[in-house]
């Protein structure tokens, strides 16, 4: 099941190396949605850990298993959101320097960036601070 999930991550990446600016826009859109998931994926398994081993407050097993759970949900949101993501930023870029695509790419890469220092301020302030 792994291994299927690795491969469909790589065509995943392959299929926004060859798609249009317009569809490469829509990918940018979607990773979003990814990085949104992934952010609270995250904030759950910092409250699982908490409640479970520093306040006592959750069962063990159950906090194990929902560590588990959720540390297996995260994985695809992390690969398909965050990388997807730099390489979206990556392709925008260099096709900012076509003439026939410009305004989508631009509109790519502007919304990309945004979106990639949105979230590394998100998960600074509200899980590590």
């Amino acid at each position: 099941m792994l291994v299927r999930k690795a491969f469909g991550f790589i065509r995943h990446i392959l299929k926004i190396l060859s798609a249009e600016p317009k569809k490469r826009f829509s990918y940018v859109l979607i990773h979003i949605l990814f990085l949104a998931l992934s952010f609270g994926l995250l904030y759950a398994i910092k409250y699982l850990y908490v409640g479970t081993f520093q306040d006592g407050n959750i069962n063990l097993i159950v906090g194990i298993l929902g560590l588990i759970l959720a540390i297996a949900a995260i994985i695809p949101f992390i690969l398909h959101g965050l990388i997807g993501q730099i390489v979206c930023v990556v392709m925008c870029l260099i096709f900012t320097f076509k003439r026939d695509d410009r305004i989508y790419s631009l509109l790519g890469f502007l919304i990309s960036i945004i979106s990639l220092a949105g979230i590394f301020l998100i998960i600074y302030l509200f899980l590590i601070k």
